[in-house]
């Protein structure tokens, strides 16, 4: 894997380049070494805080991580303020709402009934692929 990392470049308008620090969106091991670095992240920190108690469901995709959350206000801002100082290659970003949210390409809606789901599309949406 330290060969991979250390050693990957990309070709842009006529030019080699070498990535620094990180791994490169795109890399093929990019998704792999991701979920083993954060697996080992999450297990330290995440899954063993005492906030865990105010989570009604808590899942990650890479480093994209979907939280809902029973407690007070106060108590997620410093449950954010902890995971934020727990690592320090990444930074969080979150959004509250209470009726709805989007996570990956997905709108979860709370519901009398539950919650239903529908496809997410940004504002950038091209319905455009490259093969």
């Amino acid at each position: 894997m330290d060969l991979v990392l250390k050693n990957y470049f990309l070709f842009f308008q006529g030019e080699y380049y070498k990535q620094l620090k990180g791994v490169a969106m795109g890399a093929h091991c990019a998704p792999t070494y991701t979920n083993i670095i954060l697996l080992d992240w999450e297990n330290k920190y995440v899954l063993e805080s005492d906030f865990r108690q105010y989570w009604n469901l808590y899942v990650r995709f890479l480093d994209d991580i979907c939280l809902f959350w029973n407690g007070t206000d106060h108590e997620f801002s410093k449950c954010m303020d902890y995971i934020s100082s727990t690592i320090n290659f990444l930074r969080f970003t979150h959004q509250v709402n209470r009726e709805e949210l989007v996570y990956l390409d997905v709108n979860i809606q709370k519901t009398n009934h539950g919650y239903k789901s529908s496809i997410h599309r940004k504002q950038t949406f091209s319905s455009l692929y490259l093969h």
